[in-house]
């Protein structure tokens, strides 16, 4: 193992919030900044433009560590779409080009002959948050729903909504990939893992490292681009016949070397020219890495405005109201989504009054409610931890079911992550030990694990992160 460099970036892009820290070689946050992507008269379709304002601010308050920082890895939410002039079409904007009544159909998109499914057949992601249930097919409980790429709709929609820009942009990015475009002239497109393809879109070439390209005793691990056909498995047809598939970029696994900031690199993001930028890819990917969520039998829960609870496993694991998700390493993901979790806590603080309307003071909500057991509030917190304690359930039983072994202990990253009494409650409710990392935004986490192991200081992603991650069981 090659001597461990000074720090390491890590940024991820929210929906309202570019959140970045330092991290030195042992993984401890240096320092935490996080910028606000909200606007008073908030544009979605200029929201790149933001992440690079917001970036070089928070880069601004970096300065006294700037000849430090060795390499950045960048995640995000996804898919959002992003043409080369900045043009945006976040991951949550309604799509109006493919509707129910409107198929995928040429004009759009070639209606799929078979399910573009992963090639072990189960179900990929059909909405928007990777971590979002699925019910079963109607039938066994064992069967699986087909669902298209999630990326061939929006990259539709951007060019039914803004054909100039489509027009005039060589390659279309997704949020990550475009600040890593902008920073090292890099055109990738970050694929968590082979059996994710389907996806994104499958372009018939040939298969990805399941875990990113390993690199070689003390080298900088290169990109290992997925060569491009220009077909997906549709009815034969070219996909330049639909969308000039040039327009896509090739795939590369997370952890892979992007490049180095460039002059004009530096000019608009404040890092210093020749910083080197690994690939991050989807949060929730990133999360799954930071909080060991790539071992079977460990768990994690990331609880902001919505929640998603995540199992690690051998095999894919199949309940209602469960989605079965490829991990890294041939592994997999069960989770149940919360969809409304942290919104629910926003509501019940601001109908209880009290002084707790405001984000920043729902810890305080929390510890009134706990405080005071026979109130409306502590009855708005039992419920929603009860919730999380079914969801739970809901996976355990399944997965027990299907010889998997289970940790009894919960990982818990997110806004919910800084309340000692509402995990507390959580874990009783749901008869488990919850732990939290040395980075509560476990997105960060992970994207520092994962430039470690770009910078060729682990063999791999998994034993980076053994290394790195450091848990404590949150007790009284």
């Amino acid at each position: 193992m090659k001597t461990k460099t000074d720090f390491v970036l890590s940024v991820d892009i929210g929906t309202s919030t570019l959140k970045a820290a330092l991290f030195d070689e042992h993984a401890n946050i240096v320092l935490l900044e996080k910028q606000s992507l909200l606007e008073p008269q908030n544009n979605p379709s200029k929201k790149s433009g933001k992440w690079l304002r917001a970036l070089k601010e928070i880069i601004l308050r970096m300065r006294p560590y700037l000849e430090s920082i060795s390499a950045a890895c960048i995640s995000g939410n996804g898919p959002t779409i992003v043409s080369e002039d900045g043009t945006t079409l976040l991951w949550n904007e309604p799509l109006s080009a493919i509707t129910p009544d409107k198929p995928i159909t040429p004009g759009n998109v070639i209606k799929p002959d078979r399910p573009i499914a992963p090639d072990n057949g189960i179900t990929p992601p059909s909405q928007t948050k990777l971590d979002s249930p699925i019910a079963p097919a109607s039938g066994s409980a064992r069967q699986t729903q087909s669902a298209p790429s999630i990326f061939i709709p929006r990259l539709l929609e951007f060019k039914s909504r803004y054909p100039l820009q489509w027009n005039d942009s060589e390659k279309i990015f997704s949020g990550p990939e475009y600040l890593i475009w902008r920073l090292t002239s890099a055109q990738v497109t970050i694929l968590p893992e082979i059996r994710y393809k389907a996806a994104y879109w499958d372009d018939g070439a040939a298969p990805l490292p399941q875990s990113g390209g390993i690199p070689q005793s003390g080298h900088i691990s290169q990109s290992r681009p997925v060569p491009e056909s220009g077909r997906i498995p549709q009815s034969g047809t070219p996909l330049d016949a639909v969308f000039e598939y040039k327009k896509l970029c090739p795939f590369v696994a997370p952890g892979s070397f992007c490049g180095e900031v460039t002059q004009q690199g530096s000019s608009i993001s404040g890092l210093l020219q020749g910083t080197k930028i690994f690939a991050g890819g989807p949060d929730f990917i990133a999360a799954l890495i930071g909080t060991g969520t790539i071992f079977s039998g460990e768990w994690c829960d990331r609880a902001g405005t919505s929640e998603g609870i995540n199992l690690c496993t051998t095999r894919p694991v199949f309940a209602e109201g469960l989605r079965t998700l490829p991990s890294l390493n041939g592994l997999w993901n069960a989770s149940y989504l919360i969809e409304n979790s942290g919104l629910l806590l926003n509501q019940a603080s601001e109908k209880a009054g009290r002084n707790f309307k405001a984000l920043h003071k729902i810890n305080d909500f929390i510890l009134y409610a706990m405080q005071n057991k026979n109130s409306q509030e502590y009855s708005a917190l039992d419920s929603i931890a009860q919730t999380f304690a079914d969801g739970v359930k809901k996976i355990e039983q399944p997965a027990k079911a299907s010889g998997e072994a289970v940790s009894d202990t919960i990982t818990i990253t997110g806004g919910q992550a800084s309340s000692k009494e509402f995990i507390l409650l959580k874990a009783a409710k749901a008869g488990k030990k919850i732990a939290v990392t040395q980075a509560l935004d476990a997105e960060l986490l992970g994207d520092a694990i994962l430039a470690r192991y770009g910078l060729g200081e682990y063999n791999s992603i998994e034993n980076a992160a053994k290394n790195l991650i450091r848990k404590t069981l949150v007790q009284q």
